[in-house]
């Protein structure tokens, strides 16, 4: 049979049209380019030193464990020198009606602090609390049992003398200071560890809720016993409040001004007789700075209150009656710490 040109052809061009087709049809269709996003990494949290809210330098410092140093309070060891360079003060009643502070410095370290005295049970809390190397002139066998096994004996007086001196303007025991801008080398030295891996615990620190109910306090009395009257008054050109002991103003031998603070925090704690006794016959005290109490924070002329609650690695944290943490001004605080019932006025 003789084929007809132009009809063959045109079956060989539907027959490759089809082949095509059915080639495309076999093919998968890609799948659609999702687009690539970037985004800058987010900077990291400016450092603040964990005891005052205020900015740290970098990253390492704030890891170091604070220094905690016990100092003498009665009048015969006033003015006392470096406790306004300290980022926190506790302040307990010990025996005989007289109170010893507790003062913790991480963020200003002094060449020297003091006078320096004995241990009481109360800083069995605080020291483990801000995880804290401790400092301190001796103890009695009740609170030593308590400090051996903590390891909190090897800084004190009786095993690293060489930190302490007397000085000659003063009679013993109301004469022995600290060359505290050494404590870091001593405790290398001792094979201590003077850091963790992560900053150190401290209060919270923040601006007050605008629904917190406040009241005005611009003066704070606080009796803990015939011996022991301390007051507060609010200075608004300087956004602190100024301290007396007995009505007249506490200052620091150092610089001569008026011991002050950003923050004052009463506490109020179950005091229990201890079974020592100090060396005039007067009981010493237990003092419980763990489960939770009444409490009152004063900042910014105010006074909100609360309720504190802390265990013995964990320094307390401020909530209000609904449960929300009542958080503290940036700066330096003090940790007024009374009997349960004490009547703390303000005005």
């Amino acid at each position: 049979m003789k084929r007809h040109p132009v009809l063959f052809r045109s079956i060989c061009v539907v027959v490759l049209l089809c082949a095509a087709c059915g080639l495309a049809a076999c093919k998968k269709k890609a799948p659609a380019q999702s687009p690539v996003v970037t985004s800058e990494p987010a900077a990291p949290a400016p450092a603040v030193w964990p005891l005052t809210g205020l900015p740290a330098p970098n990253d390492a410092v704030i890891k170091r464990r604070p220094l905690s140093v016990k100092i003498e309070n009665i009048k015969a060891a006033r003015p006392q020198t470096g406790v306004n360079r300290a980022d926190i003060v506790y302040e307990t009643m010990v025996e005989g009606g007289i109170t010893r502070f507790n003062c913790l410095y991480d963020s200003d370290i002094p060449d020297t602090v003091g006078p320096v005295r004995s241990a009481r049970l109360s800083d069995l809390w605080v020291v483990p609390q801000y995880k804290g190397l401790f400092f301190y002139s001796g103890s009695n066998s009740e609170v030593n049992k308590g400090l051996k096994p903590r390891n909190m004996t090897k800084l004190g007086y009786d095993s690293a003398t060489s930190l302490y001196h007397r000085i000659s303007e003063r009679s013993a025991p109301h004469n022995l200071y600290l060359s505290l801008s050494k404590a870091y080398d001593k405790a290398k030295a001792t094979k201590i560890k003077t850091s963790g891996s992560a900053p150190n615990p401290g209060p919270v620190f923040g601006e007050l809720s605008s629904d917190e109910t406040t009241a005005a306090a611009t003066t704070i009395t606080i009796p803990f016993a015939s011996l022991s009257q301390v007051s507060w008054t609010w200075d608004s050109a300087h956004g602190q409040y100024l301290r007396a002991n007995d009505g007249a103003p506490a200052v620091d031998m150092a610089t001569g001004k008026q011991l002050w603070a950003t923050n004052v925090v009463v506490m109020w704690a179950t005091y229990t007789t201890a079974h020592a006794l100090d060396p005039a016959g007067n009981p010493t005290y237990d003092i419980t700075l763990g489960g939770t109490g009444k409490a009152a924070i004063f900042r910014n002329g105010l006074r909100i209150d609360g309720t504190w609650k802390a265990d013995k690695n964990t320094p307390p944290v401020i909530t209000d009656a609904a449960g929300k943490v009542i958080p503290l001004e940036p700066g330096r605080t003090w940790f007024e710490v009374p009997k349960t019932g004490v009547n703390v006025t303000n005005k």
